[in-house]
């Protein structure tokens, strides 16, 4: 296997110049970093959806109040309300500011 890897690397059968191997070399390399660029917007992108979907999270609870002959407890309840920088639309996380589209109303007929 390391024979057959070393001839690979080693051979220059293909090509005619050594600048069309630096060449190609350079189109493959431009295209890895585009297609990196592009992963790294949608890895962003989804971070940012799931950051505002664990913030509108509605932690709100309540439980009513138990009573029997010899002993009485008291319900409780906790209203989740928004925190100061909460809001429904772009929440802007350490600089990453995701805006959800707007949906168009449906025409009437």
């Amino acid at each position: 296997m390391k024979s057959a890897w070393k001839n690979f690397v080693g051979s220059e059968d293909g090509f005619l110049l050594s600048s069309e191997a630096l060449l190609i070399a350079t189109i493959a390399i431009l295209g890895l970093l585009v297609g990196l660029v592009a992963i790294r917007d949608a890895v962003v992108n989804e971070l940012g959806d799931f950051s505002q979907a664990i913030g509108l999270l509605n932690q709100s609870y309540n439980f009513p109040g138990v009573s029997d002959l010899t002993a009485t407890t008291w319900g409780g309840l906790l209203n989740d309300t928004l925190d100061v920088n909460d809001s429904q639309n772009g929440v802007d996380a350490n600089g990453i500011s995701v805006t959800l589209p707007v949906a168009s109303p449906e025409p009437t007929p």
